[in-house]
């Protein structure tokens, strides 16, 4: 009772995350936190926590990792979630050119060590792709051949969730207009494709656009200047993956929970364009 203060950290559906003074403490949980029954079991967080050793001070340091028990022990890093000010309509520059940074910083990472494609599959392809094309069987076929070209690749470390809510965003530092970002959540990290850790990120951008149409512009720009970051991958492919991702996030298991139905078509729409119709992605 007379300890450091806890405090239980809230925003996501996957682990039980406890503040306790300068430390985070996170178990994953066996059944992830969803309207259906999403098994993704607890030993991820061992890949975690490897990943996090090589990540530096793109992430919080991991300091204990409990094998038995699958839990990590971290040092609190400050921030808020980009998510927050994103979903506000506030795009600012100086955070969007941090994140692109970060996210070239993830995929020259070393791949040497690194699987996971078996949590890939489970935690990604199997509950945004494949459940998506049950959902719209017309769409399977394009569906199936892009799940089939993130298993085949494995050429780079990839995050796996690079969501704005996972990116955590500092402006205490001493310069001013100064942004920090800090990169939450490696249980996905494994030897893939770049391009999705691309889409994924642009798939938040573009759906929060059409969610905030009165930002549209500043979401495009900073679209752009994350794509900016990656120029290795293939436009094409780039647009047929974030196309398959958008209809994921309206289709699948993982669905867009801020969306209401005008922007839930509006995400459709363009992710069919994108997909089915070979349209350049909008960066």
């Amino acid at each position: 009772p007379h300890g450091p203060e806890r405090a239980t950290i809230a925003g996501g559906v996957s682990a039980r995350v406890v503040r306790i003074g300068d430390l985070v403490v996170k178990r994953p949980q066996r059944r992830l936190d969803v309207p259906f029954d999403w098994q993704a079991g607890t030993g991820r967080v061992l890949a975690e926590a490897a990943a996090l050793r090589v990540a530096g001070d793109l992430a919080p340091a991991p300091l204990h990792v409990d094998e038995l028990h699958h839990v990590l022990v971290q040092r609190f890093v400050a921030g808020e979630p980009w998510k927050d000010e994103l979903l506000a309509g506030r795009v600012d520059p100086a955070a969007v050119a941090a994140v692109a940074a970060a996210l070239a910083t993830v995929h020259a990472l070393p791949v040497d060590g690194v699987d996971g494609h078996d949590r890939f599959r489970r935690l990604r392809l199997v509950p945004y792709f494949l459940a998506t094309a049950r959902t719209v069987p017309e769409l399977r076929p394009a569906l199936t051949d892009v799940v089939e070209r993130l298993t085949a690749t494995r050429t780079h470390l990839v995050h796996g969730d690079l969501s704005p809510k996972n990116i955590l965003v500092d402006r205490s530092g001493a310069a001013a207009g100064a942004v920090r970002v800090s990169v939450l959540d490696w249980e996905v990290v494994h030897a893939g494709d770049p391009a999705f850790d691309v889409a994924f990120l642009l798939s938040h951008l573009v759906a929060k656009g059409l969610h905030r149409p009165e930002a549209a512009e500043e979401f495009e720009t900073a679209a752009r200047t994350v794509r900016a970051a990656c120029p290795d991958v293939d436009d094409a492919w780039l647009g047929r993956l974030l196309g398959a991702l958008l209809l994921a996030r309206v289709h699948g298991q993982s669905r867009l929970e801020y969306l209401d139905d005008a922007a839930r078509a509006r995400v459709d729409r363009r992710g069919r364009e994108l997909l089915l119709e070979g349209e350049a992605p909008p960066c």
